[in-house]
């Protein structure tokens, strides 16, 4: 749904020069005859996957409420997209959920489980859509029912991608979308993955700047850095 919305006003435009093509302004071309169709296909579609998000949620909530009553904690990967959220909840949890770098590549929430040694118990992990620079709100709350997971975390992994030249500018994009999400005063850690990428001295830098967030390190592809996250979601948990 959230890419229907996504891609809805670009219907008109596309709709206009259809028109064009089909006979100009004024008359009723193949242009405008285009458009209406796909309008009418976009808002069946949207019709139809909001009913199916109004079940999948049911059944969401029904898992979290069961996971409250039996104490089980969770944690949730959250980030801006293309971080490395999905190949870290894989690194953690041994699980094998899709890959890759592309907008939107993960638009549903995926759960594993992850081992805490010291605390000899299991915690939930669970991933969530990569988030992006003006997010829309109608596409936030498209989202609305894949972000539930992070809304009820009681820790958020904030994956960054220590190897971006924007990584200071998007980090300040996730925590605005996190506030906005009323999630500000979660306990959060930030993970700073591809860390083979960088020379060890940014990695002394960013452990001062962002010391308050518990700073990890980590590359979930070589699966370096794993054990010290374990520990620090030990701490935190």
């Amino acid at each position: 749904m959230a890419g229907i919305r996504h891609m809805g006003p670009r219907i008109f435009g596309m709709g206009l020069e259809l028109s064009r093509q089909g006979g100009g302004i004024g008359t009723s071309g193949i242009g405008e005859t285009n458009t209406e169709r796909m309008k009418r296909h976009l808002k069946e579609r949207e019709r139809k996957i909001k009913k199916d998000l109004e079940q999948y949620e049911t059944v969401r909530a029904g898992h979290r409420q069961d996971r409250r009553r039996r104490g089980l904690k969770t944690v949730s990967v959250v980030g801006y997209t293309n971080a490395g959220k999905t190949s870290l909840l894989n690194a953690l949890t041994g699980r094998r959920e899709y890959v890759a770098n592309q907008l939107f590549a993960t638009l549903d929430t995926r759960v594993g489980e992850l081992y805490l040694p010291k605390r000899r118990e299991k915690v939930l992990v669970s991933d969530t859509i990569g988030f992006i620079k003006n997010l829309p709100p109608e596409l936030l709350r498209a989202f609305q029912s894949t972000l539930s997971e992070a809304i009820e975390s009681d820790l958020l992994l904030h994956v960054i991608d220590v190897a971006d030249p924007m990584m200071s500018l998007k980090i300040k994009t996730v925590e605005d979308i996190l506030s906005e999400l009323g999630l500000s005063e979660t306990p959060k850690i930030y993970v700073f993955n591809k860390i083979d990428l960088v020379p060890k001295l940014k990695r002394a830098a960013l452990s001062k700047k962002y010391k308050e967030f518990s700073p990890v390190f980590v590359s979930a592809h070589a699966g370096s850095g794993l054990g010290e996250l374990v520990a620090g979601v030990e701490g935190k948990i």
